[in-house]
């Protein structure tokens, strides 16, 4: 559990074993089994494809879903986020090229088919029959009202051969309070 607490609050991987053993020490307790980091990294692994098998089960169990996406730039580095709305479950967080519409397609198109693959192998069951399973319970998308969010769902339309409920909002409601704020 102290490896699940560890990721959890985001140490890096490479630090977890001498922080168990660190920890351990100083409350008397001499640990002759640590996790090596390959196993950490494995354990990181392994949620993320529980994860990935619990959204495509959500999923699949599920009609009209909404997926929503939005992007940020941290540290010159473009990040992009995707979330299923049901009971929300997360979907992705990538690092990707850039914030362009065909960047947001291939990473939803990508991670869709991905939540296939993980539900394929774990249930044993056709590719083509879950992913157009996944396709066909997403309805809508949510995201900011910007071109290249738009363009990207024009495409992610075009791929999957349907065209979804394209909603709009602002996401950053602090940020439009902020701004009316300061400006009177």
């Amino acid at each position: 559990m102290k490896v699940f607490d560890a990721i959890v609050v985001q140490v890096p991987t490479k630090h977890i074993s001498s922080l168990i053993k660190r920890f351990s020490l100083r409350s008397g307790i001499t640990l002759t089994d640590i996790p090596h980091r390959s196993t950490v990294e494995a354990m990181v692994r392994d949620l993320g494809v529980i994860s990935d098998l619990q959204t495509a089960e959500a999923i699949l169990d599920n009609r009209d879903c909404t997926f929503g996406f939005d992007a940020t730039t941290q540290e010159g580095i473009h990040l992009n986020s995707i979330h299923i709305n049901i009971t929300t479950q997360f979907i992705a967080a990538d690092e990707i090229a850039g914030g362009t519409a065909d960047d947001y397609h291939m990473q939803i198109c990508d991670s869709i088919d991905n939540l296939a693959n993980v539900y394929c192998s774990f249930h044993g069951k056709e590719y083509q029959t879950i992913r157009w399973g996944l396709i066909s319970n997403i309805s809508n998308s949510l995201t900011d009202r910007c071109a290249a969010n738009h363009a990207a769902i024009q495409l992610v339309n075009a791929s999957w051969d349907k065209t979804l409920n394209e909603l709009n909002c602002h996401l950053h409601p602090l940020d439009s309070i902020a701004t009316k704020v300061n400006h009177h």
